[in-house]
C-alpha cells in the first residue's frame, strides 16, 4: 500500500497501492477487521501517488504522476463518486492535504509548495517557492488555516504564509498576527544535514515536528522558535503525525510505529508501539521480522481518539491501541 486516509466518521477507508491507477473504498461491517470493497475509482492515467479524506465535507482528493489531482465528491442519489479534475503544476506530488477549513488544498511540487483554491467552478493555484531548489516532500498545515511548514529534498524546512486575498477580512477579525502577510512571505527555514520526509503541525500549531534521512527528528517551539535535535537509534521515517499536544508518532524503514514526546523542555523518545515480540500469540518464525509490519511503513493516520492505522509495502494495514 502506498496511503490510506479514513473518511469522517471513520467506518470507511480509503487505499492506494504502488503502481495502481485506482483508488479504492472498503467499508467494514461487524467485524472491525473484515473489509467490505464498496467503491474502485478510476480517472486517473497514471498511478496514485497521494490522497487524503476531508474530515469535515467528506471529499477525497487524490494525486498522480499523470500532472493531475481529483477531487471527489459522494452523490448519493447516484450512490457514486464524481471526481473534478484539477490539473497540476508539477508532474508528481508525494503530498497533498487539506487546509483545516477546507477551503484549500496543498500540493507538493517540484521547487514549490503549490495551493489549489476554487473559484467559479474552476481551480486556480499559487506556488510558495521562496528558498526551495528541489523537490517538495512534504507539507503540513497550521491550525489557523494560514501557515504552512514545507520539507523538501535540498534539506530545508520553511513555514510561509499562504493567506489568499479572500480570506484577509476573515482573518482580521479573528485577530490573527499573520493578516497582512502576503502569501507566499517565508516566515522560516532552516538548512538541516539531510532531505526532509514527513513534517507536522501538533494539534494547536505549538509546535512543528520534522523528520529527515538521516534520523534525526527536530521539533520547534513556534512562539521563540526555539529547535530541539534528538538523533534516533531507528532508521529514517517517512510519515508522522500528532495524537495530542504533546505526543507524536513518526512511521518509517523499521517497520514500527516510533512515540516521541515533548515533556518538561525535553524532546525524546519513548519507544515503540509496536509489542509484537512481547505478546503472548508471539512465535519465532525463520525469516520473518519480530514487527506486525514486514517492509517499510509508507502512512500513518488517526482513525478516532484511540486508534492508529498504519499501511506499508507489505500490503497490510495495522490498526494500534492508544490506550
Amino acid at each position: 500500500m502506498s496511503g490510506h486516509s479514513w473518511s469522517p466518521d471513520g467506518r470507511q477507508i480509503a487505499i492506494t497501492f504502488h503502481h495502481k491507477k485506482s483508488l479504492w473504498i472498503y467499508e467494514y461491517e461487524t467485524d472491525p477487521t473484515t473489509f467490505r470493497l464498496l467503491h474502485r475509482l478510476k480517472g486517473h492515467s497514471n498511478p496514485i501517488t497521494s490522497l487524503e479524506w476531508s474530515k469535515k465535507h467528506g471529499h477525497i482528493v487524490t494525486t498522480s504522476t499523470d500532472s493531475t489531482a481529483m477531487s471527489w465528491t459522494y452523490d448519493a442519489h447516484q450512490r457514486g463518486w464524481s471526481p473534478r479534475l484539477i490539473l497540476l503544476r508539477s508532474r508528481c506530488s508525494d503530498s497533498v492535504h487539506f487546509s483545516p477549513l477546507e477551503n484549500k488544498i496543498g500540493i507538493a511540487g517540484t521547487k514549490s509548495a503549490d495551493v489549489y483554491y476554487e473559484e467559479n467552478g474552476f481551480w486556480f493555484a499559487k506556488p510558495a517557492r521562496r528558498g526551495i531548489n528541489a523537490k517538495v516532500n512534504c507539507l503540513c498545515w497550521h491550525p489557523d488555516n494560514i501557515l504552512m511548514g514545507v520539507g523538501s529534498m535540498d534539506k530545508l524546512v520553511c513555514v510561509y504564509s499562504v493567506l489568499m486575498y479572500w480570506e484577509k477580512r476573515y482573518v482580521k477579525a479573528n485577530g490573527s498576527h499573520y493578516s497582512s502577510t502576503p502569501f507566499g512571505q517565508l516566515l522560516f527555514s532552516l538548512q538541516v544535514n539531510a532531505g526532509v520526509n514527513a513534517i507536522s503541525w501538533s494539534p494547536s500549531g505549538k509546535y512543528l515536528c520534522w523528520f529527515t534521512r538521516d534520523s534525526m527528528a527536530y521539533l520547534m517551539e513556534w512562539g521563540n522558535r526555539q529547535i530541539h535535535v534528538l538523533h534516533c537509534s531507528y532508521l529514517p521515517f517517512r510519515d508522522c503525525l500528532w495524537v495530542n499536544e504533546e505526543e507524536c508518532v513518526a512511521v518509517g524503514y523499521s517497520n514500527e510505529p516510533v512515540l516521541f514526546c515533548f515533556l518538561e523542555g525535553r524532546w525524546q523518545v519513548k519507544g515503540s508501539l509496536d509489542n509484537k515480540k512481547n505478546s503472548r500469540e508471539y512465535v519465532e518464525v525463520e525469516g520473518e521480522l519480530p514487527t506486525y509490519h514486514q517492509n517499510c511503513i509508507t502512512s500513518i493516520q488517526l482513525k478516532n481518539a484511540k486508534t492508529l492505522s498504519t499501511s506499508g509495502d507489505d500490503g497490510n494495514l495495522v490498526l494500534w491501541n492508544l490506550q
